[in-house]
């Protein structure tokens, strides 16, 4: 993700599983949101990987973040995903 220099990058969402970051990252794309991911690639890296938490204690979990300026339409892709999850 290009940072702007005015622009602050934000966590939009902390998903379950990488099964779930992936859903997220394909919606996101299709808005045209741009999006940076956080501790992907360590949830195995350390100890006993995401045993019994969902995430690795020591790197911490996956976060998905865009920047602050794209807040309210990343917002209401995530609303549209958690709806229609509840749908099922």
């Amino acid at each position: 993700m290009e940072k702007h220099p005015n622009s602050k990058v934000i966590t939009l969402y902390r998903p379950a599983d990488e099964a779930e970051m992936a859903v997220i990252c394909s919606l996101l794309e299709d808005a045209g949101i741009r999006f940076s991911t956080t501790n992907v690639q360590t949830q195995n890296l350390f100890g006993a990987g995401v045993l019994g938490t969902g995430y690795n204690l020591l790197s911490g979990p996956i976060a998905i973040q865009i920047l602050e300026e794209d807040e309210t339409r990343g917002r209401a892709v995530i609303d549209r995903y958690l709806g229609s999850a509840e749908d099922d």
